[in-house]
C-alpha cells in the first residue's frame, strides 16, 4: 500500500450544513424557598424553553461540611424513627417548567429546616450528558460544565 500527498486547489465545495447543536446548559439558583400548605411546591418557569431532549438536574443544599455547600440531587427521602413524618423531596419537568415538591406524612409537622429557606439550584444538560457524568455527583456535573457558583443565575418561582 502506498501513501502519496497531493497538492492544489481543494476543487469544488458542497453547501453548508445544518448548524450543530452546543450543549449550552441553563443554571439557575432559587433561594428562600418555601414549601408550605396546601401544595408544599414551588413551580419554576425556565426563561428559555429547553430542548425536548433535555434533561433537567435539581440539586437542594442540605448542608455546610468543613466550610464547603453540600448539594443533594432530588429525589431525597427522610424516614424518621417513628415513621409519623417519612418525606420525600421531588419534582417533575417540561420543557417550560419545573415542579419541586414535597410528600409525605403529616407536612405541617416537619421542622422548618426541611420546609423553609431551602436553596434549590437547576441545571438544564443534555440527554446524552445525563448518561455520560454521574448526575448525583454536583462536583462532577458542574466540572463536566464548566460551571462555578457565579454560573447559577438567581431566579424566583412562580
Amino acid at each position: 500500500m502506498a501513501f502519496t500527498s497531493c497538492e492544489g486547489d481543494p476543487g469544488p465545495q458542497g453547501p453548508q450544513g445544518e448548524p450543530g447543536y452546543t450543549a449550552e446548559a441553563q443554571v439557575y439558583e432559587l433561594e428562600n424557598v418555601n414549601f408550605v400548605a396546601p401544595s408544599f411546591g414551588i413551580f419554576f418557569t425556565f426563561p428559555r424553553q429547553i430542548l425536548a431532549s433535555d434533561h433537567v438536574l435539581v440539586y437542594r443544599l442540605s448542608g455546610i461540611e468543613n466550610g464547603r455547600d453540600v448539594w443533594q440531587l432530588l429525589p431525597q427521602d427522610y424516614f424518621f424513627p417513628d415513621g409519623t413524618r417519612d418525606f420525600s423531596y421531588n419534582y417533575d419537568f417540561t420543557q417550560n417548567d419545573v415542579n419541586v415538591y414535597i410528600n409525605g406524612n403529616d407536612l405541617g409537622s416537619l421542622d422548618n429546616q426541611f420546609r423553609i429557606n431551602q436553596i434549590l439550584r437547576f441545571v438544564s444538560v443534555p440527554g446524552y450528558f445525563a448518561k455520560s457524568v454521574d448526575v448525583k455527583k454536583y462536583e462532577d456535573v458542574t466540572t463536566a460544565l464548566k460551571l462555578t457558583d457565579a454560573d447559577f443565575k438567581k431566579a424566583s418561582a412562580n
